[in-house]
């Protein structure tokens, strides 16, 4: 039990990986114009239920049922030597597109 702790911790201090979620009403007086609706982030119209890729960020968003406009992206990634971080690859879907640690096999 001890050796699990132990790579428990161990594994704990070689990458740290947050991600983020927020809430954006929509506009007010906009139901016409879809479900959920808001200029921020040029976001626009979203019917209720689908996901939409954020252009040009690794983060999504979704309209909810009570007109509120969810959001999920990446956040920060940190790691200490021999492991590094890739880059994010906005040809790949969220949460394929985030930062993300690479360690090579030996990476204790």
């Amino acid at each position: 039990m001890k050796v699990y702790y132990i790579l428990l911790i161990a594994a704990m201090t070689v990458c740290d990986v947050k991600a983020y979620t927020s809430v954006i009403m929509s506009d007010a007086d906009t139901e016409d114009l879809g479900d959920c609706y808001t200029t921020i982030d040029g976001i626009g119209a979203l019917k209720s239920g689908v996901e939409k890729q954020k252009e040009g960020e690794c983060a999504v968003v979704w309209c909810s049922d009570n007109r509120e406009i969810q959001e999920n992206g990446c956040g920060v990634v940190g790691t200490e030597p021999p492991c590094t971080i890739l880059p994010e690859d906005l040809s790949k879907p969220y949460p394929y597109c985030c930062e993300s640690v690479s360690c090579p096999p030996d990476a204790k």
